[in-house]
């Protein structure tokens, strides 16, 4: 099942260079509907699947899809927001998504433990995907600036009769070429360009291997070490998300990122000691516990802060900066699923 979990992290690197330089072109709410969609139709083949190849297939498109938020978001909070209150929503929005990637496996794991069986946690992915699709199609507006106007100036000639009316975004017709040059190979040629957000991207890219070292080495370590169930071997998890709580509710002044960085990269190598040093089953295990509150205090200070930089450094350009960064870490992260085992 490692090789589901790492092509499911791969299917991550990918999505992130068709829908964040899409979103530049079509806006951020379509792109971000159709990924959805990819996201939520093809768990369904993974909850009937009779063999393993199709979960392995269907693993990687659900990853392609479901980056498509992650590609996405990043550039809508530009649309929405000035760079003090942007550094508030994206630490929230960090916060949920990490979240997300603590309670996954503490649920994953008592689902699989119960009398549902392990299909039940491609089901109970699906349907708050679905709801979620819905909501975001019948409630949440366009929020990019030229598609709207563009819509807006589509309305004008239709009322005025006046045709010469056009947004910015209709002046220069976009072809294939232009659209593979200028949005599917962009992202490469920043972070190959861009100093500082190549450093940042292979920074984050480590921390986020290390993460998910981390989602391998705990059920080790509780279940197979200490003999813990399988559910209740990865409750220890939530102690990397106390802090994620605090990083949500932070207000940080944009210049100060960088100090939190520095202060997050020393955090993460203490609590991995500590980890380390406590991992003995003839250790009790709360010391090893609360080993989670320093390594995932270092692991969200760095990355939460670091996609903050990114965003407030490219600005409208952030979801191809975004889509760079993600399509590097993932395929570190996917890297580091397969090798924690024999770590």
């Amino acid at each position: 099942m490692h090789l589901a979990t790492a092509l499911n992290v791969l299917g991550f690197a990918f999505g992130p260079l068709v829908f964040g330089p899409l979103s530049e072109v079509y806006g951020r709410k379509t792109p971000l509907l159709l990924g959805l969609l990819v996201f939520c139709v093809f768990n369904i083949p993974v909850a009937i699947a009779t063999d393993f190849e199709t979960i392995l297939i269907c693993r990687f498109i659900v990853g392609f899809g479901g980056a498509a938020p992650i590609a996405i978001v990043g550039g809508a909070l530009v649309d929405l927001f000035l760079p003090i209150e942007r550094g508030i929503a994206v630490c929230i929005l960090g916060g949920a998504t990490f979240m997300g990637s603590i309670f996954g496996p503490i649920v994953g794991g008592c689902v699989t433990d119960s009398y549902l069986d392990w299909r039940w946690t491609a089901w109970l992915t699906l349907i708050p995907g679905a709801v979620l699709w819905a909501f975001l199609l019948l409630f949440i507006p366009e929020t990019y600036g030229p598609v709207i106007f563009k819509r807006r100036a589509r309305e004008f000639r239709f009322d005025t009769g006046n045709w010469a009316l056009h947004g910015a975004i209709e002046e220069h017709r976009l072809e294939l070429g232009d659209v593979a040059q200028r949005y599917l190979v962009r992202p490469i040629v920043m972070v190959c360009r861009e100093p500082i957000l190549a450093l940042v991207t292979v920074y984050m890219s480590l921390i986020y291997g290390i993460l998910y070292l981390f989602f391998e080495a705990y059920p080790i370590s509780f279940s197979a070490k200490r003999g813990w169930s399988l559910g209740v071997g990865k409750i220890p998890f939530l102690s990397l998300g106390f802090d994620i709580i605090y990083e949500a509710a932070g207000k940080v002044p944009p210049e100060e990122r960088l100090i939190l960085i520095m202060f997050g990269s020393v955090a993460l190598p203490i609590g991995m000691f500590w980890f380390a040093w406590t991992s003995d089953p003839d250790i009790h295990w709360a010391p090893q516990v609360i080993a989670g509150i320093s390594t995932g205090m270092g692991i969200m200070t760095i990355f939460i802060q670091g996609l903050v930089y990114i965003i407030d450094t490219y600005a409208q350009l952030s979801n191809s900066a975004i889509a760079a960064n993600v399509f590097l870490r993932s395929w570190v992260g996917a890297g580091f699923t397969m090798f924690a085992t024999s770590m």
